[in-house]
């Protein structure tokens, strides 16, 4: 999933095409699904999974099984209060983490062989790199910490 830096400069794209009640809210909303991850936050009181935070359904692309957030499942629960900046920060988080994914699983990975669980992943030079998912997931970070200290720049 992106990381808080691009949910924040993402946010921030939001917040200037839009006017939300309380910008302060929203950015915080815009990171309260990944809060008690365990992953950016040290020493959280509580360690949740992202299917209780992230709404994820199950989908294949590429050949490969990922879970997304349901963001339709999200929209439905929540049509009623969107004008509120808790739940639009939340919301626009999980269509940050819904097409960031997408993108880097349709363009990028590819499903080489199933019986081994060995993936094809595109390189930014253009070739091609056979590994299993455990394996690309530290390229995958690498990129995203990456694409991270470009922003804050």
């Amino acid at each position: 999933m992106p990381s808080w830096t691009i949910h924040l400069a993402i946010m921030d794209k939001v917040c200037k095409k839009i006017r939300t009640p309380n910008n302060n809210i929203f950015t915080f909303a815009n990171i309260m699904p990944d809060i008690f991850e365990g992953h950016n936050t040290p020493n959280p009181s509580v360690v949740v999974k992202d299917y209780s935070t992230h709404y994820p359904y199950h989908t294949t692309i590429n050949g490969m099984g990922i879970d997304l957030p349901d963001i339709k499942r999200f929209k439905k629960q929540y049509k009623e209060h969107f004008r509120n900046p808790v739940i639009l920060g939340y919301y626009t988080h999980l269509l940050t983490d819904y097409y960031w994914n997408v993108q880097l699983y349709k363009n990028h990975y590819k499903m080489y062989n199933t019986e081994k669980g060995l993936l094809s992943i595109k390189l930014s030079d253009g070739s091609t790199k056979i590994c299993s998912f455990a394996e690309i997931q530290p390229v995958k970070h690498k990129d995203l910490k990456t694409f991270s200290r470009i922003l804050k720049k």
